[in-house]
């Protein structure tokens, strides 16, 4: 019906406005026909705080996450401070779907609610196809990504060394 049809074409202007102002987006050469067609495919979904995004280790990962409203936190390891926080306009999850990998980090809301659209790997490969230029652009932060991960990874190995030590000498303290 008319009513039905006019909420789908608002929705679907709202979406195309806030991939708009999505800065990884800037470079992408076809960029109007590239965001209605994003637009069209993304599912939109509202998460709590606390909640997991993404589960470290799992090998079923089939969606990417665009944050349109609220934060989130990237952690290597539940025990430890997250290493990037993501805000509005960033996302989350791609690695998996680019790279036929399991996922490499925790993902978990930090806001009250986060509005999220989602992308699954059937439409991100179509879009990807069509718009080959994108592709560039959604695998650049994966690099950047996985630097941070790698630096946190060795940041938390060192403490750990230096805390064996620490106990170590206590110890030897303790024997005299």
């Amino acid at each position: 019906d008319e009513e039905a049809a006019t909420v789908l074409r608002e929705e679907q202007t709202r979406r195309v406005g806030w991939l708009q102002r999505v800065p990884i987006f800037k470079p992408v050469t076809s960029k109007s026909v590239f965001m209605e067609e994003l637009a069209r495919r993304l599912e939109v979904r509202t998460i709590r705080k606390g909640e997991m995004l993404i589960q470290k280790g799992d090998v079923t990962g089939t969606e990417m996450y665009f944050i349109a409203r609220g934060a989130a936190e990237v952690l290597n390891s539940l025990e430890q401070p997250a290493f990037i926080k993501l805000r509005e306009g960033d996302f989350c999850g791609e690695g998996a779907l680019l790279e036929d990998a399991p996922r490499n980090a925790f993902v978990r809301v930090q806001t009250d609610t986060a509005k999220l659209y989602v992308l699954d790997r059937e439409n991100l490969q179509q879009v990807l196809r069509s718009y080959p230029d994108a592709d560039k652009v959604i695998r650049a932060p994966l690099e950047q990504r996985r630097l941070a991960r790698e630096k946190v990874v060795r940041e938390m190995q060192q403490a750990e060394q230096e805390e064996r030590k620490r106990k170590k000498r206590e110890k030897q303290r303790q024997a005299r």
